[in-house]
């Protein structure tokens, strides 16, 4: 596995853990 896919991998996963918290910290504002 090269750099490049390594880098964009983990970008995708930050994405994913991020929004999630976001979703989590929202819902817990609202709910």
């Amino acid at each position: 596995m090269d750099y490049l896919t390594l880098t964009k991998n983990y970008t995708i996963i930050w994405i994913i853990k991020r929004s999630a918290l976001i979703t989590e910290s929202t819902l817990k504002l609202f709910f």
